[in-house]
């Protein structure tokens, strides 16, 4: 809703009584012969729309008024419970999303850390779920980063509103501890089909060591794949060519160095 400020400057006039009708565009007043000063106070007063004609009567002030108008996005819009929109939208849409396909997924609840922007279905930025607000996500775009949902708002020209990926919260992945790390990594090397390596529970003096780093990132299904990036890409190692090992991994910061400690080669 836009609103009016309107700074009183302070006058001397002379009045005994005052009537005074404000409206959106300013202050009528009439006086007489008494002679006041009147001090500085700030009034608001709503738009044209939603003001009523008030007669304000007093002995002992008299003021008059200069109007100051303060524009910016909030002062343009209406709030809905959890979303504000925009009473203006831009001329031309920020994305062109009028050719995006969508299809259903598994629900997402995701809750606005800052405020995320919506866009209609074709592509203008038409207001934004609030810090704090949650919104449930139901569809996708197909091979596009678009998710949307359905309007919870009523009396409004959309049917869904569409959010970018980019504008949600990052999830905090979990990580794994070096010891999980390790285990991880154990299992790994268990699973095989010919006979599996041994693994001791200190280094013993006559075995080499090769050094990784592997992310500690706990995302299912993909451990074994940063594990065969690590112990079988190399040119100078190949896990599994040997029958003996000990491994030790420690934490750096998202990331496990480890160390394979290694002997009796297989060939």
């Amino acid at each position: 809703m836009r609103k009016k400020i309107l700074g009183i400057m302070a006058v001397t006039l002379t009045a005994s009584m005052i009537a005074a009708t404000l409206t959106g565009c300013g202050t009528n007043a009439k006086a007489t012969d008494q002679e006041v000063v009147m001090e500085e106070e700030p009034i608001i007063v709503t738009d044209e729309e939603d003001s009523e004609e008030v007669t304000i009567e007093t002995e002992d002030e008299i003021t008059k008024t200069e109007e100051v108008i303060f524009d910016d996005e909030e002062a343009d819009a209406e709030i809905d419970g959890d979303i504000l929109f925009y009473d203006e939208i831009g001329k031309y849409p920020d994305y062109l999303l009028s050719d995006v396909e969508y299809e259903s997924m598994e629900e997402k609840a995701v809750t606005a850390v800052n405020d995320i922007p919506v866009y209609s279905g074709e592509g203008f930025k038409v207001g934004h779920v609030k810090s704090g607000a949650a919104v449930i996500l139901t569809e996708h775009g197909i091979n596009t980063r678009w998710y949307r949902f359905e309007n919870p708002v009523s009396g409004t020209d959309y049917d869904y509103l569409c959010v970018l990926d980019d504008d949600l919260p990052k999830e905090e992945i979990p990580m794994l501890s070096a010891e999980e790390v390790k285990a991880a990594i154990i299992d790994d090397m268990m699973n095989v089909t010919y006979e599996p390596p041994t693994f001791l529970d200190a280094p013993a003096s006559d075995m080499e060591v090769y050094e990784c780093r592997i992310p500690r990132e706990d995302i299912p299904g993909d451990f074994g794949l940063r594990i065969v990036k690590a112990f079988h890409e190399d040119d100078t190692f190949q896990v599994g060519d040997y029958k003996t090992y000990y491994i030790e991994c420690e934490e750096d910061g998202e990331f496990a160095i480890c160390r394979l400690y290694y002997r009796d080669p297989r060939f």
